[in-house]
């Protein structure tokens, strides 16, 4: 383990050092990164981190929060020592960023314990959808109590649910409740990256539009930087386009996932996760300057989170953490370009 963070270490000083000309340095308002709250350990200390995002310049930080259901039928969601983050440690994490001067977005996730084939929560289909949707608003309502009680300054009120977005009345009754529980926190919701162009969502009823960003920028696993930075251009210009056409102009845009693993085909497939491609480290870090390229002082973007700061793989070579690699450059670059010579070597963290 401490070899593999030596070479990770030695890669990202040597990504300083063949760049010939400085990134940009226009970040947006909300300048992020995802916290995933996924230590298997319930009392699991997560000041660390916190205190290393805030030397990387980030000033917002999504807290992932994981609820579970069995299946894509299933309408019941639960918790489950060991997958979701008790809430006593849920309050002290939050107050950490804040003792950092950070926002927070509180970000519950819903994931599949046992699915099916090709099951995800995108394309879920509960048996008995009222049901699901009830015992769904339960657990987004506790989550906003806490929001209120620890003055978060966002809430997610879904993530994904691509299958589930059509059922707009359902969405805007979930939207009155949670805005009766904390009326001063902003609300978002995170739509895929493949389905923003669909269905009419209920974006009005929010105070920003909130995209997990996961798109294939190229179709070769050795595109060279003009080519991702010439894709992520192509994606901007047609996210900002059905913004206009929308007539959604007055919201801000909140890019609640960016990420790419580390690994040979990260740009090509940067969602999945389950590739078994060796490792690449400057590819990675190629998508992250291509995404910088692109958005780098556009005032439509209000804010973007980074995924994942922490990882907990047991091949960290190969996730989506930028910790400690060439990417962690690239960002400290654009978020803290006084500090962006001298990337850190990180500590290693326990597995899941």
């Amino acid at each position: 383990m401490r070899a593999r963070r030596g070479i990770m270490a030695f890669l990202a000083l040597m990504w300083v050092f063949t760049q010939s000309a400085p990134l940009p340095a226009q970040p947006p308002e909300l300048r992020g990164a995802v916290l995933p709250l996924y230590a298997a350990d319930p009392d699991f200390d997560y000041g660390f981190a916190i205190d290393e995002l805030g030397a990387l310049g980030v000033n917002a930080v999504n807290l992932t929060v994981v609820l579970l259901q069995e299946n894509g039928t299933s309408t019941e969601i639960y918790r489950k020592a060991g997958r979701t983050i008790p809430d006593n440690a849920l309050r002290r994490t939050i107050r950490q960023c804040h003792a950092r001067g950070m926002a927070t977005l509180l970000f519950p996730i819903v994931l599949l314990e046992s699915p099916g084939p090709d099951e995800w929560r995108g394309n879920m289909a509960p048996a008995d959808l009222d049901a699901w949707f009830e015992d769904y608003r339960s657990w987004i309502l506790h989550y906003a109590r806490i929001a209120n009680e620890e003055n978060c300054d966002w809430v997610s009120i879904g993530s994904e649910f691509s299958s589930l977005e059509i059922y707009a009345e359902q969405w805007e009754e979930t939207i009155s409740a949670v805005r009766a529980e904390c009326a001063a926190t902003s609300l978002t919701y995170s739509c895929n990256w493949d389905h923003l162009f669909g269905p009419e969502l209920w974006w009005d009823r929010l105070d920003a539009i909130g995209l997990s960003s996961y798109y294939e920028l190229t179709k070769d696993q050795n595109a060279d930087q003009a080519a991702l930075d010439s894709a992520w251009r192509i994606f901007r210009s047609d996210i900002l386009e059905w913004r206009r056409e929308q007539a959604l102009d007055h919201l801000p845009l909140l890019l609640t996932e960016v990420g790419y693993p580390s690994l040979d085909g990260g740009a090509v497939y940067p969602w999945d996760y389950t590739l078994k491609n060796p490792p690449d480290l400057r590819e990675q870090a190629r998508a992250y300057q291509a995404f910088i390229s692109a958005w780098d002082g556009r005032p439509e973007l209000g804010g973007v989170f980074f995924y994942k700061w922490l990882g907990f793989e047991t091949q960290p070579e190969r996730g989506y953490s930028p910790r400690g690699k060439p990417a962690e450059f690239v960002i400290r670059a654009w978020l803290a370009p006084e500090d962006a010579a001298s990337p850190p070597e990180s500590p290693s963290l326990p597995g899941r």
